[in-house]
């Protein structure tokens, strides 16, 4: 299993684009997320990218408030 952290501002630290291509390939992963949200879409594109993977990905959220929370 691969983990996977998503740390900072949605839309500038954590990017869509990123986030798919970590996915991307990967049968389980563990996603952490740490962030107080951001930019609105960016996280749906970040929704979207998660909901479209084949991986397993299980949640583990240190802490996501506004945007990070739709994703988390």
């Amino acid at each position: 299993m691969k983990t996977i952290r998503l740390d900072g501002v949605v839309g500038w630290d954590i990017m869509a684009a990123d986030v798919a291509a970590m996915l991307d390939g990967q049968d389980h992963v563990k996603m952490v997320i740490n962030s107080g949200g951001g930019d609105i879409l960016e996280g749906f594109a970040i929704y979207n990218a998660m909901k479209d993977s084949s991986a397993q990905i299980d949640v583990h959220v240190d802490f996501a408030a506004s945007m990070a929370s739709v994703f988390a």
